[in-house]
């Protein structure tokens, strides 16, 4: 079978203990109807929408974001902390390719962050592409069985860009 296996969505978690980041951000979502935040509101080059999974607000910029919190460890205690949640689309990944520490340490200036911060890959989402085969004729089990199961959990410090 001949396809190919893409990296689809990369989801990492900054261990960043300072509320500063979410302090910049929080104002332009505060206070706004849930529609409007949810359709996004334009700041500079990103755009602020609402949160997830206890995270108050998150900031676009295509398809990389960062979800933001003030529950970090200035505030929870040392390594209490949420950090910040940071999800790359398939876009920003072909975009960065094998200069990916380069372009997420951007990202993050963009959003205030300052210094390097531990960071670690929490998902993996990959995409599979099968040309000339038919999804209804896949086997759901054989890709069950094939599995190959969980990953353990890496941690890299990022870089700012050179």
């Amino acid at each position: 079978m001949l396809g190919w296996i893409s990296l689809d969505t990369l989801y990492l978690n900054v261990k960043y203990p300072k509320t500063d980041v979410f302090r910049r951000w929080r104002p332009y979502g505060a206070d706004v109807d849930a529609r409007q935040l949810k359709r996004g509101i334009a700041v500079e080059d990103a755009v602020v929408k609402g949160g997830s999974c206890g995270y108050a607000i998150s900031v676009w910029q295509g398809d990389a974001r960062a979800f933001l919190t003030d529950q970090v460890d200035e505030i929870r205690g040392e390594g209490n902390g949420m950090g910040i949640w940071v999800q790359l689309g398939p876009k920003f990944l072909g975009v960065w390719g094998d200069r990916l520490t380069v372009g997420v340490g951007e990202f993050l200036e963009m959003l205030g962050v300052v210094g390097d911060w531990p960071a670690s890959v929490t998902r993996l989402d990959v995409a599979v592409d099968l040309p000339g085969i038919e999804m209804s004729a896949q086997n759901v089990e054989d890709w069950r069985r094939g599995w190959v199961g969980r990953s353990k959990v890496s941690s890299r410090l990022l870089k700012k860009p050179v």
